[in-house]
């Protein structure tokens, strides 16, 4: 192993110093604020388990110790090399979500085994009920789970489908040919770059849709599931300030941008796969503090429930302009709250009493009013900002895949909508 080690670093260092950059990152749990498949596989239970690897996920324990039980009183070196491989795999397919595609093989060899195993019998009628038994335990379980597993959305949801249709059939082609797209490309010499036309493009995304925007879309991404340029596209999110914006899109060569249902970050509870922009703000480095403050709400009889109050920045950040209120000018009416808030019996504050104002500057009157007390003014609604915005100048809405509300009769979101950059120069969004 360290002979392994010191030859990657000679041949490629930049690898080597990744990798262990990436294994500290799992160590101290950073990996799940920037990645999202990073996250436990048992996060909510048995369900993204079973979602994964299906009834193997509950069956691969027992079956396991009974390989390494087998293993230990055979002496057998190869069935000694299964059941560790599998275990680690397995205990890695726990740990975190994207290492069940590893997992999984593992968990298929030791089906496998447990068949033969199984149906090794001497006898017609013992081979019979073994199979039996080991069918139900391997087939029973996972016919159960079927329907369950088979109706959850895994892949493209119906809006982004219409997203990357209508970038492939309503976009220009970036490289003046739609048949570009499936030629073979030389790789460029080392410190060079691909020579792109001057009719090339990119369309923002965050990185791991890029390649829903790139294989069904055939455009490319500004950042992709090998997270290149998330750095500078989770900047151009993040940004507040519009003609900064509008800057680093120009710097990337980005026309279009995608602002989708996993950006905004909700209630927690609420639906799972949202707060992306959360993930962004880990890659950027920017303190999640600036955006939301997690408190306790009480709930009467001494019960409460961690909420997250939304806090100003957190709305005029580029992503909340344009999923949130289309990149238009806003008013909040209504909107706007001034939380008090006071010690929990935790780590966290406990709001103690809350008021809403008709309108922000009243809201911000009342906070001025007041400069000795702790209070905090924000909302505990995520999609409806507490703070005026000014209209996203440079970018105008091309694409909205509906439903015109943000949150669908099954309580999760799913518009995406497409903005594309205007002929407007940066330095005129500031004026």
């Amino acid at each position: 192993m360290a002979a392994l080690t010191a030859l990657a670093w000679i041949v490629r260092p930049q690898f080597l110093v990744e990798r262990v950059r990436s294994a500290v990152y799992t160590l101290l749990g950073q990996g799940v604020a920037l990645v999202a498949e990073a996250r436990p596989t048992l996060r909510d239970g048995l369900q993204p388990l079973l979602r994964e690897v299906g009834p193997l996920g509950l069956l691969a324990l027992p079956l396991l110790g009974a390989m390494a039980w087998i293993a230990l009183r055979t002496k057998a070196r190869s069935l000694s090399l299964v059941a560790g491989t599998g275990l680690a795999m397995y205990i890695g397919t726990l740990a975190q979500e994207r290492m069940s595609i590893y997992g999984a093989v593992s968990l298929a060899l030791l089906a496998g085994w447990f068949w033969v195993e199984a149906t090794a019998a001497r006898s017609p009628a013992a081979r019979w009920l073994r199979g039996a038994v080991a069918a139900a335990l391997l087939y029973g379980f996972g016919l159960y789970l079927a329907p369950k597993l088979a109706a959850y959305q895994q892949g493209m949801s119906p809006e982004w489908r219409q997203a990357t249709e209508w970038l492939r059939t309503a976009t220009p082609d970036p490289l003046g040919d739609p048949r570009a797209f499936w030629r073979d490309y030389a790789k460029p010499a080392s410190g060079q770059s691909f020579p792109y036309p001057p009719s090339a493009y990119g369309v923002g995304v965050w990185w791991d849709l890029g390649y829903f925007v790139l294989a069904e879309g055939h455009r490319p991404p500004t950042s992709n599931g090998t997270q290149s340029g998330a750095v500078d596209t989770a900047a151009f999110y993040l940004q507040s300030d519009n003609a900064a914006a509008l800057e680093a899109l120009d710097s990337q060569g980005t026309r279009y941008v995608i602002a989708d249902d996993t950006l905004p970050l909700l209630q927690p509870g609420s639906d799972p796969d949202t707060g992306e922009i959360t993930a962004m703000m880990g890659w950027t480095r920017d303190p999640l503090g600036r955006y939301f403050k997690l408190v306790e709400l009480p709930l009467g009889e001494g019960a409460v429930k961690p909420v997250l109050i939304f806090l100003p920045s957190y709305f005029k950040t580029m992503g909340m302009r344009l999923y949130l209120h289309d990149g238009q000018t806003y008013e909040p009416s209504n909107a706007t709250t001034v939380f008090s808030l006071r010690e929990g019996k935790g780590p966290l504050e406990r709001i103690s009493s809350q008021r809403t104002f008709p309108t922000y500057e009243e809201a911000q009157r009342y906070l001025e009013a007041r400069p000795g007390q702790d209070l905090l003014l924000g909302t505990l609604n995520p999609l409806k900002s507490c703070v005026p915005l000014t209209p996203a100048r440079g970018l105008r809405k091309v694409f909205d895949s509906g439903p015109e509300s943000l949150v669908g009769d099954d309580g999760t979101m799913h518009a995406i909508k497409i903005f594309e950059r205007t002929g407007e120069p940066a330095g005129v969004a500031s004026e």
